[in-house]
């Protein structure tokens, strides 16, 4: 499945399949703790993924999901090396994360905003509950 845009019931679909809290809020979401749900949803080692963790106990970045997410559908076996999309901040991607930075775009596991990735911009809780049913629902 991929997806164009946040839908309105991603939220509510992630809580009643039991992968992410009960509460959720636009606050930021902390990239350990991020990491930390990964793991669970996907039982995977956690030292593994807190290895990929640069900055414990930083906000999450939206480069710093494109890493987490790559490497789970790598070792899912549906990870695929997609070139990133023409967009306004192409250029302003980091070189390591360039096609991790693709294969989240071209699947619509997460999104541009005004045509620009942002990759140092900060991700809610709301938004990460979003993506990881979005990975959750790709892996099926």
């Amino acid at each position: 499945m991929v997806y164009s845009s946040w839908e309105p019931d991603e939220v509510d679909r992630a809580r009643s399949l039991g992968i992410v809290p009960a509460a959720t809020s636009y606050e930021s979401i902390l990239t350990d703790e991020f990491a930390e749900m990964l793991g669970h949803v996907f039982t995977l080692d956690q030292s593994l993924l807190n290895a990929l963790v640069i900055d414990e106990g930083t906000p999450l970045t939206r480069k710093t999901v494109a890493v987490l997410i790559s490497y789970v559908a790598n070792e899912r076996g549906k990870y695929y090396r997609y070139f990133l999309p023409d967009s306004d901040d192409i250029y302003e991607i980091s070189e390591g994360t360039r096609f991790q930075t693709g294969f989240v775009i071209q699947t619509g596991l997460m999104k541009l905003h005004d045509d620009r990735f942002n990759e140092d911009a900060e991700l809610s809780r709301d938004e990460a509950y979003r993506i990881i049913l979005r990975l959750y629902e790709y892996l099926l």
